[in-house]
């Protein structure tokens, strides 16, 4: 047995279906997804890291390390989609004001909300974002509860459909 995280597939093959493990009002919940998107998933950037033949090596929010073959513009806090199991890079998404990001911890979990403005951190203090929610509230939030979605929404299964 594993254990299942923050935006994982379980496919099953006897019937057929495939589900991601979206974050929906502070826990996790299983939403169906088409089959083409069961190979892909959304990654938080939790480090950076130089290796040996001057390439780079990223650390992923679920514990997986990725060597991207070609140099992307990426860094921590950035969120990318990657293809499993190859864990190949498909594209990344960076925290900035016009974007878009969907909350992974809280109560308010799994909504997607405008990012209005983006604070640096300080030594002490980690970066803060003014964002925006469909509702019109707005609400400054440490970076690191969001997952950055980019201008638009990626063309992957975020969140649980309305009323559900």
């Amino acid at each position: 047995a594993f254990p299942i995280g923050l935006m994982d597939v379980i496919h099953l093959a006897d019937v057929g279906t495939s589900y991601r493990m979206v974050p929906h009002f502070g826990r996790l919940v299983p939403v169906e997804i088409d089959s083409k998107e069961k190979d892909l998933k959304i990654c938080v950037v939790r480090s950076k890291k130089s290796v040996k033949g001057a390439k780079m090596s990223y650390g992923l929010h679920d514990g997986r390390v990725i060597y991207p073959e070609a140099e992307v513009d990426i860094k921590p806090g950035d969120a990318c989609i990657i293809k499993v199991p190859s864990q190949e890079f498909q594209s990344s998404y960076r925290l900035a004001k016009g974007g878009l990001a969907l909350l992974i911890r809280g109560e308010r979990s799994g909504e997607v909300a405008a990012v209005e403005d983006v604070k640096a951190g300080t030594y002490s203090r980690g970066a803060i974002a003014t964002i925006r929610f469909a509702d019109g509230t707005s609400s400054e939030l440490p970076t690191g509860i969001l997952l950055p979605l980019g201008k638009e929404a990626p063309e992957i299964t975020l969140t649980k459909p309305a009323g559900s």
